[in-house]
């Protein structure tokens, strides 16, 4: 993140440095040119908006925070797993002492939760102001705070030899075979053998030796170990599936934000509406929905339409929407009138259980923006009530009464078919979305306390300082970490190479070396690689611009499929620009087949040729064989906020259209 607005740091605007001198209770910002001494004046929100869109940077007094926090730093995947496995360790109880929201740092409220923490994770105690220095390091810093800056000493073994952990094992697999078993059934086998076998070489005077004798293991030892090891498997074995949800369920309800920020939430939805393309008037299908929505206001933060199915890659677009500033977003959207304030990260995010939120990647973006994650229990979707019921309000008032909406029980019974009516293109149904969202949504009330999203918001952000983040920092944030050997071709990554003058100097300095570098999903044609010689990112392009040019991670991998098809069936190899120009005739020939064929292959279309809110105007033919002009205005009414226009009468009007 950038460094914070406060006194004593630094912020670079248009090329000029300036010192931050003072900052009144009016939220003015006096700063002093460096080189001139000249005296400047800004209000606070003028200089947050110039480093949310990078015009203006940050640069902290604080020489380590600038090492770990320049947005081309390196980040916490790309430091050495033993030293990230020390990180997390430390950030357990970090997190503990955030979440108990403890008052203050004393021996007395903080050896309380040290001595719990380590009786959950089963590690080692540390004293109190061990944990103090780690939480202030924490604050400042962030988890890379938290990382040592040598390799961890001392003795690196676990704390029970060998063969102790064999028996802890024997008796977990016994414990799990019983027909009725009990956990002070299987620590009483492991008990036995322990003493046992301590018995039997205190009796033989030929096999003593101290590093014989097995350590005696703890009744609530050993349950931690057994929980550590496999708590699913042994948890149902004892209990049952059903009693082991009960028995271990949160108690309370989901987490209760005080300030906006405070908690996120963020799920995927099918639209309740076919959409067609915007040149061929094709039905493409129903588009996904994955937003983000803050507990405290009810504000929706950001969210992604397209066609790409749930995945890190429509996590990450929906998440960077939500962190950055929506004004130059809202301009290419002339029908939305109000403005969108919501922008910032989070502190916490809560998420359900699938593939794409339990992803290496999504922890790692997280951990390097400050954000915790929390994934909600299974089958208990309350945990994240405000995000269903946003996607809930969605389908019942913006998209009630739409052409071409979905209706369950008539579509089931083939009494109405969404497709024959599906008029509302792509781009007009992704302008409409955003009218709704800021000039209705926004404005109206929500819930039981009817909650106004805007007013809400408005009324806290005068009382928390929401943080810049640039956009080069979550496009960092949000990328995949991997590594290749810098060889004479330069990086390879997925058979398309990468090679700069940066490349080609490393490789005179040290030859054909690893190289860690991060790859955003969204655009193949750029990596950014990990400089072993300052630990900073470095932006080098693929050699092939021409193929890679917006090119998907998605794109990329249908491409190499065919390839591979093409192989197999004796074809000459052809190059990758060959073939996705293969690619892209066979998509435009099956939209002039029959209706049935138009539709089964709509849908993979558009998320091969990457529709959504991020190509505004594109379309499902890339030859660009119809030539069928979009209209000069999105058929979309402007939301008159002014005079209070009823959710209804805005859909009313937009039927008509």
């Amino acid at each position: 993140m950038s460094a914070p607005l406060a006194v004593g740091n630094f912020i670079v605007i248009s090329q000029k440095q300036y010192e931050i001198k003072n900052i009144n209770n009016k939220n003015e910002v006096f700063l002093i040119d460096s080189i001139t001494e000249a005296e400047v004046k800004y209000a606070k929100r003028v200089l947050t908006d110039l480093i949310f869109i990078g015009k203006a940077e940050v640069i902290s007094s604080d020489s380590r925070y600038n090492e770990l926090h320049n947005e081309n730093s390196k980040d916490f995947y790309s430091y050495p797993d033993e030293l990230k496995a020390v990180a997390r360790q430390r950030y357990k109880f970090v997190r503990a002492f955030n979440d108990e929201d403890i008052k203050g740092c004393s021996e007395r409220t903080l050896t309380p939760l040290i001595n719990k923490v380590s009786e959950h994770h089963d590690i080692e105690k540390i004293s109190w102001r061990t944990l103090k220095r780690w939480i202030d390091a924490y604050d400042q810093y962030g988890i890379k705070g938290l990382i040592p800056k040598t390799a961890k000493k001392g003795n690196r073994k676990p704390r029970k030899n060998d063969q102790l952990e064999k028996l802890i094992l024997e008796a977990l697999e016994k414990y799990k075979d019983a027909k009725r078993p009990t956990l002070r059934t299987a620590f009483t086998y492991l008990n036995d053998h322990v003493l046992l076998h301590n018995d039997e070489i205190e009796n033989d005077t030929s096999k003593i030796t101290n590093d014989e004798l097995l350590d005696t293991f703890s009744y609530q030892g050993f349950i931690n170990r057994a929980k550590k090891i496999a708590p699913v498997d042994l948890l149902e074995a004892y209990l049952g599936k059903k009693k082991t949800i009960n028995k271990y369920r949160v108690s309370r309800s989901s987490a209760k934000a005080l300030y906006i920020l405070d908690r996120a939430e963020i799920d995927h939805t099918g639209g309740d509406c076919f959409v067609v393309d915007d040149v061929t008037r094709l039905p493409l299908g129903r588009p996904t929905l994955t937003s983000v929505l803050d507990k405290k206001s009810k504000s929706l933060l950001g969210t992604y339409i397209g066609f790409e199915a749930p995945s890190f890659v429509s996590v990450a677009r929906a998440m960077k929407h939500a962190i950055s500033d929506k004004t130059e977003f809202l301009e290419q959207f002339p029908a939305v009138e109000g403005d969108w304030p919501c922008r910032g990260a989070f502190n916490e995010i809560a998420y359900d259980r699938g593939a794409e939120f339990e992803s290496d990647l999504l922890e790692d973006a997280l951990y390097e923006l400050q954000i915790v994650g929390r994934g909600n229990p299974a089958g208990m979707p309350w945990y994240k009530g405000a995000v269903e019921t946003f996607f809930k309000t969605v389908n019942q008032t913006f998209l009630d009464d739409k052409p071409g909406k979905v209706f369950a029980s008539l579509f089931d019974s083939n009494e109405y078919d969404p497709l024959k009516n599906a008029v509302i293109s792509l781009s007009d149904f992704v302008e409409a979305f955003y009218v709704w969202v800021v000039d209705i949504y926004m404005k109206s009330p929500h819930g039981n306390d009817e909650v106004v999203p805007y007013v809400a918001w408005k009324r806290d952000e005068k009382y928390i300082d929401i943080e810049p983040v640039s956009l080069k920092k979550l496009e960092l944030a949000f990328s995949e970490n991997t590594n290749a050997v810098n060889n004479d071709d330069g990086l390879v990554y997925l058979y398309i190479k990468y090679d700069s003058k940066l490349l080609l100097d490393l490789r005179k300095i040290y030859g054909n070396q690893k190289l860690d570098f991060k790859v955003n999903r969204e655009d193949l044609s750029q990596i950014n690689v990990l400089s072993p010689i300052d630990d900073k990112y470095y932006p080098v392009m693929a050699v092939d611009q021409e193929y890679t040019e917006k090119l998907t991670y998605y794109q990329h991998k249908v491409i190499r499929r065919y390839r591979r098809y093409l192989a197999k069936s004796s074809v000459d190899e052809v190059s990758l620009a060959q073939a996705r120009r293969r690619i892209d005739e066979i998509v435009n020939r099956s939209f002039s087949s029959t209706t049935k064929a138009k539709h089964s292959h709509a849908k993979a279309s558009a998320r091969l040729n990457d529709l959504g809110q991020n190509s505004i105007g594109k379309n499902t033919l890339v030859s660009g064989s119809y030539n069928i002009d979009k209209p000069s205005s999105p058929s979309v009414p402007k939301g008159n906020v002014k005079k209070k226009e009823s959710n209804s009468d805005f859909l009313d009007k937009y039927k008509q259209q």
